[in-house]
């Protein structure tokens, strides 16, 4: 696993996000660099709402879970997969404008 973080890290600094998609409780996002390809699918098992302040008033909502799911693969520039995994225990967050985040 240290070996798969090494490679990431010393990507990051090239890497673009490539796509981005919130579809109800379902987030995916793919981080694109010259040699490497990192997606990420979250899912929202349980949504819980959260109010938060804007300029003094509790007018923002945050979705937030504390058990979502997200599987994670990454693959080489000749698709072969390097890394994928489940993890079931997620906590997952989705806050702001989405469909600005999706537009770039």
């Amino acid at each position: 696993m240290s070996s798969v973080c090494a490679k990431i890290a010393r990507e990051r600094q090239r890497a673009k996000i490539a796509d981005l998609s919130v579809r109800g409780d379902n987030v995916a996002v793919r981080i694109q660099s010259r040699r490497f390809s990192i997606s990420v699918e979250g899912k929202n098992t349980s949504r819980g709402t959260l109010k938060a302040p804007v300029v003094g008033q509790m007018d923002r909502v945050i979705h937030e879970c504390v058990d979502g799911e997200l599987s994670v693969r990454m693959t080489d520039a000749n698709n072969r997969t390097v890394f994928e995994g489940i993890g079931r225990h997620a906590g997952l967050e989705l806050v702001g404008d989405m469909d600005l985040l999706e537009s770039g």
